[in-house]
């Protein structure tokens, strides 16, 4: 085996509970700001749902639509469209 790897500068082990906090507090935050974001949108589509006067059926067969438009625009992304 071959010992040509650079030498890693070992660090504390406070130092690595310091960088793995903020390494948590930054995945907490990019969560956080998903969770707003879908719930924004979730609200502008409520909105607009309501907006047109939609009933529930005509409401979830459009929301079905446009999740079968997201699955075939993935496939074609992927290159598959089976």
């Amino acid at each position: 085996m071959s010992s040509d790897r650079p030498k890693r500068d070992s660090i504390s082990i406070e130092e690595a509970t310091i960088s793995n906090m903020w390494e948590i507090a930054a995945i907490v935050e990019l969560l956080d700001l998903l969770t707003e974001t879908e719930n924004t949108i979730i609200d502008d589509i409520l909105e607009l749902l309501n907006k047109h006067g939609l009933t529930s059926h005509q409401s979830q067969n459009l929301l079905e639509r446009l999740g079968r438009i997201i699955e075939m625009g993935q496939r074609v992304a992927r290159g598959t469209t089976h």
